[in-house]
């Protein structure tokens, strides 16, 4: 579980001042404490006006911190969450919304949870998005994917605090089929552990996301067995 003192708001190199403002706007509706700010130069006096002007006096309630480097403003996070509307090349998890990756990573309470946000034109690149342990895409239209920054930091905010997507109702399983109970992927992992050290976390990754049925299943002890068969 995500508190609001263990989520961090982190912006890449925002273009507009008043973009700042409505992050740390939104920071201050949900109780987040501070919003990070990664660029190479200090805010100057005119944008700082810009922030607190946009921020509707948000800013007396939320430290707004400037690092020079993302990897600066990475540090101490236990679990790091990109997020991008366009389609990027990356071998980091895709996930739709947050509670997905919590779910995917097993997050246990007390967890530091970054959050980064990129620039308003071109979003993040692909070194930055390869920094973060997962990849958020929100689930907008492909007609016009495009999202207002504080929008869509409202939209996540809420997630990481309070659950699921807004309106979310779980998919009815494909072709009538029917996913592996948890307590049967649980006995694989368990059997899988016995064998293969320092693999358990991975190989629950992988299962959390392929979503098995029990035919699946039976197929993945069988090959666990064959794997494990001396010869």
């Amino acid at each position: 579980m995500i508190t609001r003192h263990n989520l961090r708001l982190i912006l890449v190199e925002p273009e507009q001042p008043r973009n700042i403002g409505a992050a740390v706007r939104v920071a201050a509706n949900f109780g987040v404490p501070s919003v990070t700010v990664v660029q190479l130069q200090e805010l100057t006096d005119e944008e700082l006006i810009d922030i607190r002007i946009a921020s509707s006096g948000a800013v007396d309630h939320v430290d707004v911190l400037v690092v020079p480097t993302l990897p600066q403003a990475l540090e101490g996070a236990d679990s790091t969450l990109a997020t991008s509307g366009r389609r990027r090349e990356s071998d980091i998890p895709l996930v739709a919304s947050v509670a997905e990756y919590l779910a995917i990573d097993e997050t246990p309470a007390g967890t530091t949870l970054a959050v980064v946000f990129g620039r308003e034109s071109t979003g993040l690149t692909a070194k930055e998005i390869d920094l973060c342990h997962a990849l958020l895409r929100l689930p907008v239209t492909e007609e016009f994917p495009s999202m207002n920054l504080s929008h869509a930091i409202t939209l996540v905010v809420y997630q990481a605090l309070f659950g699921p997507r807004i309106g979310e109702t779980p998919p009815p399983p494909s072709d009538n089929e029917t996913l592996a109970p948890s307590d049967l992927q649980e006995r694989w992992l368990a059997e899988l552990a016995e064998k293969v050290e320092h693999k358990e976390a991975q190989m629950r990754r992988l299962i959390h996301r392929a979503k098995p049925t029990p035919e699946d299943m039976a197929m993945l002890f069988n090959l666990l067995k064959s794997c494990l068969r001396p010869e």
